[in-house]
């Protein structure tokens, strides 16, 4: 936090936030009736080597250690900040509740607390309507049929709605019902970007041979000549890629295939020359524990090895550096939380080399397709062609199988055909 003094001018100002921004930090200008505040949002060290104390205007450089810099009052002149969501207020002098269910699983449920949750005198409902799963089997929300019974249970009780959201595609949907949407995992952009398998064959490749990201199914090819997983027709509940091959037809679990895809990788690069890391443009400040910064602390140097540079940042903060190349597109922030919940588990150096395996699994897991995230066929042969390029494809890391082949045989018998 840079405090200017009270006769600086708007070119002191504006050169302060030049040199803080050229640095690769953030700025935020708050304007008092004597003094401007100028809070720089970044990397502490980059900002610190500015000496900016003594330039022109600067009237003292505060360090603000804690996290959520912008909502702290320091920077906001010791006021507190207030936000009135449908007419109730938080913060300040104001006490408020909010409950709720985690997931809204059925109306009656959801009826049921809401009621009880306003004869209690809480000031918000909660209920999530979409839900993160890595499993493809797991239960993901009910979606909009939930949003309608949230919207449902503010008609009857007068509770504003507060759920998450977790995808831009599914923005208009929540803001339509809620009067408060928590980003889950300091979401940026969409949950889950367009796919960008890390295959030897490049997308682009791919776009190359068959068309472009919207091309319509590959031409037909002569069996004999197909690959042994085949290529793709299909996407079957957002869950499952069918393919037909030679034999018949195959049915594939691609979040199970990509992360036994990713995992393989993740190993190989360890036992060769070490899982390669991209530093950050400007670091992520993560709020966590007293005792998860102590851990991150303890394990800095495993943590390197396996492609994350994380220091720590305060006593309940910590700063990503850098994260495994292979994660450069997914959610940094909730791979080093799940990260640092297994060092924590494990404990010690030797037992965590022993549970090495273990650790890059939950990394592969993080980068892998979700479900119901919808493929184009360009990249569901990119997946098929990965797999039959790599060691124990046939298996996810929890041991059940990524694929099944149904034979043409086994197909007539489906229909009694030949009877």
């Amino acid at each position: 936090m840079i405090v200017m003094k009270t006769d600086a001018t708007e070119a002191d100002i504006q050169a302060v936030v030049d040199r803080v921004t050229a640095v690769g930090a953030r700025t935020h200008l708050s304007r008092g009736e004597e003094v401007t505040v100028i809070g720089a949002i970044g990397d502490r060290e980059h900002v610190a080597r500015l000496e900016l104390e003594g330039s022109p205007g600067v009237d003292r450089v505060v360090p603000i250690t804690k996290p959520y810099k912008l909502s702290s009052r320091e920077v906001r002149h010791g006021e507190s900040t207030v936000l009135d969501i449908g007419g109730r207020k938080i913060g300040g002098p104001h006490f408020s509740l909010i409950a709720g269910p985690c997931t809204v699983e059925s109306r009656d449920q959801l009826l049921t607390v809401a009621r009880q949750v306003a004869a209690g005198g809480g000031s918000l409902l909660r209920g999530g309507a979409y839900k993160p799963r890595t499993s493809p089997y797991s239960f993901h929300g009910l979606g909009e049929a939930a949003l309608a019974i949230l919207d449902e249970a503010r008609e009857e009780t007068g509770l504003p709605i507060v759920t998450e959201l977790l995808d831009p595609r599914h923005m208009e949907a929540v803001m339509a019902v809620a009067d408060a949407a928590a980003s889950y995992g300091g979401w940026n952009g969409a949950s889950q970007r367009a796919m960008s398998l890390p295959v030897g064959e490049t997308i682009a490749n791919y776009a190359a041979l068959y068309g472009t990201r919207e091309a319509a199914p590959m031409p037909a090819v002569d069996e004999a000549q197909a690959p042994p997983l085949g290529f793709a027709l299909a996407q079957l509940h957002g869950v499952f890629i069918l393919a037909e091959n030679e034999f018949g037809l195959v049915l594939v679990d691609m979040h199970a295939a990509h992360e036994r895809i990713t995992y393989e990788r993740l190993k190989a690069a360890q036992d060769g020359d070490g899982i390669r890391s991209q530093p950050l443009l400007v670091p992520r400040s993560l709020a966590v524990s007293e005792r998860e910064a102590d851990v991150c602390e303890r394990h800095a140097d495993t943590l390197l090895a396996m492609g994350f540079d994380l220091r720590r940042a305060g006593p309940q903060a910590i700063s990503i550096r850098a994260v495994p190349a292979l994660l450069a597109d997914v959610d940094a922030d909730a791979i080093v939380l799940d990260l640092l919940a297994d060092l924590r588990e494990h404990g010690s150096s030797r037992v965590i080399e022993q549970a090495r395996n273990e650790l890059l699994s939950t990394l592969a897991c993080h980068t892998s397709v979700r479900a119901n995230r919808r493929l184009t066929v360009t990249e569901m042969n990119a997946l098929l062609r990965e797999m039959e390029s790599t060691e124990r494809s046939g298996q996810c890391n929890h041991g059940r199988p990524t694929w099944v082949q149904l034979s043409k045989a086994e197909l007539d018998k489906l229909f009694l055909r030949g009877r």
